[in-house]
């Protein structure tokens, strides 16, 4: 018996609740890579404002607190006019759906943060790929920290650089590649951290080409599947004993 699970976080919480550590293996999030062949901008955001953009991909979910996020842009925006921030994916609810729009024309009541709803995926990342940088807040406490955000990697997949706080995998992909910085789950943290990146655009498009390299290298399925397949190969091979006995 095996037990796979989504992060390395995860498998040492398991092992803490007394699952055999032999048992357990760590398969985080990735991209299929073969989905960025070819893939090229699209020209709405541009079309709509020349930013900088902002973009968040990514739940609506009122469970998300994405308030913290709505409440950084009045301080990027004072030192950015310019900025907007895009939110790209939707809510479970309508009830969530409205609470969050209603939400950020009361913080930003000018329209400068656009809701562009769910699109497939490849068309999401074409719509973000423009961007300046991306945005990925994580509630901290016992669910998402043994999680393994898959938002952190798309972006890095893109060669945006990403902005995220300190989910203990989601640390691990900026700080391994150097795709970005680690903040605190708060606005004025993640405010802080986004004007850093807007204020230096090279040093931000040189953490996005990192980010992009590393999870092309560490993170594609393909990667990930290779390192899977010889765990599950083992699972299913004969017992030697049963094989001599046959």
């Amino acid at each position: 018996q095996r037990v796979f699970v989504q992060s390395a976080a995860m498998r040492a919480a398991e092992i803490r609740a007394g699952t055999a550590e032999h048992k357990l293996h760590a398969v985080p999030m990735g991209v299929d890579t073969r989905l960025l062949d070819g893939l090229a901008p699209d020209a709405q955001l541009r079309t709509l404002a020349p930013g900088p953009w902002i973009v968040y991909l990514g739940s609506h979910n009122r469970a998300r607190q994405l308030e913290r996020l709505l409440e950084a842009m009045p301080a990027v925006l004072a030192e950015f006019p310019q900025a907007r921030l895009a939110m790209v994916g939707r809510a479970d609810t309508p009830a969530d759906a409205q609470w969050l729009e209603q939400r950020a024309r009361r913080i930003c009541p000018h329209g400068e943060i656009v809701f562009f709803g769910e699109r497939p995926m490849r068309e999401a990342w074409r719509l973000i790929a423009g961007a300046a940088l991306g945005v990925s807040p994580v509630p901290p406490g016992p669910l998402h920290d043994v999680s393994s955000p898959t938002k952190a990697v798309e972006y890095l997949a893109l060669g945006l650089p990403v902005v995220g706080n300190a989910i203990p995998d989601q640390r691990h992909v900026i700080e391994q590649s150097g795709g970005g910085l680690v903040c605190e789950f708060s606005a004025p943290a993640l405010s802080q951290a986004i004007r850093r990146l807007l204020r230096d655009p090279a040093h931000a498009r040189a953490a996005g080409a990192r980010g992009r390299a590393w999870v092309l290298r560490e993170r594609s399925y393909a990667r990930l599947a290779a390192e899977l397949a010889p765990r599950l190969h083992a699972l299913t091979a004969p017992h030697p004993r049963a094989a001599r006995a046959d």
